[in-house]
């Protein structure tokens, strides 16, 4: 592993938190269609659901005084984060997670249920820092911003602007940012399968 100290970015819907099976119990009872959990096959696809229908789904959800602190985890990828996290973190290497959300419209703020969900899986160490953005297109600037020396987001369209600004962007590969989201197969080199291997990757 590099001596040289880095500075990585993590997202967290998509990533380390499951928001797509947090949100659909909540898209079911918006709509009175009691159906199944199954990934979405892309963002604006939200099929069976249009996406009026997950939007009036993820009002719903955010109506709840905890919807973002009670999300589920993914466990795989949170358990890789602790261990790079305190195994390397402080001297060698910080993190910023760069997550997406919209405020809360009652109870706690979402930097404050996202700060919560992070402690509980004591992914909050002093050698980390959040950053909550209103649209996920704003997270390229951000990372810019931030100096990140490279970070990982399930949102195709972020992941696309990032590298096109040539930064060191990667995607997380989930059922929402394949081929029906137009995922280009020049960004291969790109795309992991897990947290653990944009770790491996970016932290030799």
């Amino acid at each position: 592993m590099t001596s040289q100290r880095i500075r990585l970015g993590v997202d967290i819907d998509g990533v380390l938190s499951n928001f797509t099976h947090g949100v659909w119990p909540y898209i079911c009872q918006a709509t009175g269609k009691q159906l199944a959990y199954q990934d979405p096959s892309g963002w604006v696809n939200w099929a069976p659901f249009t996406e009026d229908e997950f939007l009036a789904g993820f009002r719903l959800a955010r109506e709840q005084e905890d919807f973002w602190a009670n999300l589920r985890s993914y466990a795989d990828n949170v358990a890789a984060l602790h261990s790079f996290l305190y195994t390397y973190g402080g001297g060698y290497a910080s993190v910023v997670y760069v997550t997406s959300r919209p405020e809360a419209i009652i109870g706690p703020s979402v930097i404050a249920q996202t700060t919560r969900w992070l402690g509980k899986y004591t992914l909050l160490p002093a050698w980390t820092a959040v950053t909550v953005v209103t649209n996920p297109d704003y997270k390229p600037a951000v990372a810019r911003a931030l100096g990140l020396t490279a970070w990982v987001d399930d949102h195709l369209s972020t992941v696309l602007d990032g590298i096109r600004d040539g930064q060191h962007a990667y995607l997380l590969d989930r059922p929402w940012n394949g081929e029906s989201e137009g995922r280009p197969a020049m960004i291969k080199d790109r795309v992991v399968d897990s947290l653990a291997e944009f770790l491996e990757k970016v932290a030799k």
